[in-house]
């Protein structure tokens, strides 16, 4: 049965909150269907499509206190499973490749304690930097860098025009260019650091 506007969001509301277990699972069971049918589609394999769409429930549970901004949270979830999918797809397509094949980028050295020491700082600093954007801004940020969402795609789940999006997307960006200067010397590393972090 069909659930109106107004009880969906109340479930956001609700699963944001430090007992929204419940919400949670009264959204899961609702969306779950058609998220499964999008996973299944691209993927074409039972256990697979389960365990994809189970993986951007628990990113939405993980992001439950954000997801109130979200305008259409049913297309919001659908596009989210579509393109997680299509990132597995992607994955497994690259993993048959021969290692040979791949460049090689300087990745900290497990044997060198001063440069893994780096490394973990600098993820800790870019962590640090996407938590203290301004919330809507954090949003769009990782809409687009996580879930690989298009800005149209963010634009028509977050109810605000395309523009609004690349502008917030270059507030974030000016961010982690001015972290990228205080860090000078180690800006390649940092580089390496932030593909890590959104590929």
């Amino acid at each position: 049965m069909n659930k109106s506007p107004d009880t969906i969001r109340m479930w956001l509301i609700d699963m944001a909150r430090p007992d929204g277990s419940r919400a949670f699972r009264a959204f899961f069971n609702y969306f779950y269907p058609d998220a499964y049918r999008v996973a299944f589609f691209y993927v074409q394999e039972q256990e697979t499509a389960e365990e994809l769409t189970s993986d951007v429930f628990l990113k939405l549970w993980d992001r439950r206190h954000t997801l109130t901004e979200v305008a259409n949270i049913r297309s919001y979830l659908l596009v989210s499973v579509k393109h997680h999918c299509l990132n597995h797809r992607s994955r497994n397509s690259l993993s048959t490749l021969s290692l040979d094949d791949v460049p090689t980028l300087a990745v900290p050295d497990s044997a060198n304690p001063e440069q893994v020491a780096v490394w973990n700082d600098m993820q800790d600093w870019l962590a640090q930097t996407v938590n203290a954007l301004p919330p809507r801004c954090q949003t769009i940020f990782r809409l687009v860098r996580e879930q690989q969402l298009s800005y149209r795609e963010v634009a028509d789940a977050l109810n605000i025009s395309p523009k609004t999006v690349e502008i917030q997307m270059g507030i974030a960006l000016k961010r982690l260019s001015g972290l990228a200067q205080t860090l000078g010397e180690h800006s390649l590393l940092l580089t390496i650091c932030l593909f890590s972090y959104f590929f």
